[in-house]
Formats: structure tokens, C-alpha cells, sequence
């Protein structure tokens, strides 16, 4: 029996000529893998497997899958979209929370503790935003709301965070996801501005109340001076 391509002689029980396809051949072995998967943008081939963020496919630490939703649902493009920027600072402190099975870890976070409501503004996140900068307002309690902000702002970030996410997942199309979840986190860019202005505002009201009581003390204190003259 010959092959009808190339006229090879071939035994009567092959199936496919060597010749045409080798890789059919008896003995040839199994075709190479495939290529390993490009590693994320931005981060060099060898430090690929030390993205904290791949670490959320793991479920935890040593793999483990804590009990009820966790963040391994929740892709490192995903994240990134949602949180904007600085994202790989706060995907280095969400790893540690999933690490710990999703149980809170101290961490510390200046800008949760010098400004407290605002950075939750600046985050969109709203409802702890009031309760930040009503908080901060409230005498001998304020600065108990600014070291809590300042522990628990990367663990309240991530809790929210992983909640928005899943929620636009569920109704946004796969064509439209990244868009709408950085659509829906991020940050609001006018916060500190707004921020600015109004620490401006109430230091600038401050200095004319203190003027303003400082000359009725004044003007009390001539008017007595003047009267004792007489």
C-alpha cells in the first residue's frame, strides 16, 4: 500500500503516512505544552508567581477555601479596574486579609487617619464617609474615630469593595465589566479639593471669630479703663 500524496510505501496496518504527518507517526510522542500564560501588565516574568494579587486564586492562605464568598471570584484585572489608583498598594493589604481567611488584620492607613470622612468620600464610599466626618466632629471622641479610621480604613476598603464588585459581575456584560467596575469604584478626583477649600473656610472663619472676640475684649477692657479715669 502506497500514500496517495507522496507515494511512500506504507504497512498494511498504518493509519496515516509518516511521511504527511509525523506527529501521527508510531513512537513520536506527545505534542510539546503550550506556552505558559503572559504574565500581567506591568510586572516582570519573575515576579509574576509574587503578584499579591494572583494570590486571591488561591483562596487563602496555603489554598485553603474559607467558608462562604471569598475573593478568589474576583480576577487581579478586575480588582484593578475597580480600585484605580494605587491599586497594587491596597492589593497588598487585601492578600493579607484573604491570607488570614478573611478574618480583619491590623494595618495602618495615613490618609484613614489624617482624613478620616474624606478619604471615604474619596473612595465612594459614603456611608462611612458621614459617619467619618460626623465622627470627627464630636468632642473626646474624634480622635478615637481617626486611630479606628486609620486601622481599619484597608479591611472596611476591602469588605466594600468585594461587595460592588460582585454586584456590577451579576448584571454588567462581560464586554462592558472592567468599564462599569471602574465606573463604580475608583475615586472621586474633587475630594481634595473640596477637602482644601473647606479646612481653608473654617480655619479662615476661626481667626475672624477669635479677632472678633478679641476686640469686644479689648474694647471691654478700654471702656472699663476709660470710665475709671473719670
Amino acid at each position: 500500500m502506497r500514500c496517495p500524496h507522496c507515494q511512500t510505501e506504507l504497512p498494511p496496518e498504518a493509519e496515516a503516512c509518516p511521511a504527511c504527518h509525523p506527529e501521527l507517526a508510531p513512537g513520536a510522542g506527545a505534542p510539546p505544552p503550550p506556552p505558559p500564560p503572559p504574565p500581567l501588565a506591568g510586572i516582570s516574568p519573575g515576579a509574576a508567581d509574587d503578584d499579591p494579587s494572583r494570590r486571591f486564586y488561591a483562596g487563602g492562605a496555603g489554598g485553603a477555601d474559607p467558608a462562604g464568598a471569598t475573593a478568589v471570584d474576583i480576577s487581579p484585572e478586575e480588582w484593578r479596574a475597580f480600585l484605580g489608583p494605587r491599586s497594587q498598594v491596597y492589593l497588598d493589604h487585601f492578600a493579607r486579609f484573604q491570607q488570614a481567611g478573611e478574618a480583619f488584620v491590623a494595618t495602618w492607613h495615613w490618609p484613614g487617619f489624617f482624613a478620616t470622612g474624606w478619604w471615604f468620600l474619596y473612595r465612594k464610599l459614603y456611608l462611612w464617609a458621614v459617619l467619618g466626618l460626623v465622627g470627627a466632629w464630636i468632642p473626646w471622641f474624634r480622635w478615637a474615630v481617626h486611630a479606628a479610621s486609620g486601622l481599619c480604613a484597608h479591611y472596611i476598603y476591602y469588605g466594600e469593595a468585594q461587595r460592588r464588585i460582585r454586584a456590577v459581575k451579576a448584571t454588567a456584560p462581560p464586554e462592558e465589566l472592567l468599564a462599569r467596575l471602574a465606573e463604580a469604584g475608583g475615586v472621586h478626583p474633587w475630594v481634595p479639593w473640596v477637602a482644601v477649600a473647606v479646612s481653608l473656610l473654617i480655619l479662615a472663619g476661626t481667626i475672624i471669630m477669635l479677632a472678633f472676640a478679641g476686640g469686644l475684649a479689648l474694647g471691654v477692657f478700654f471702656g472699663q479703663s476709660q470710665s475709671m479715669s473719670y
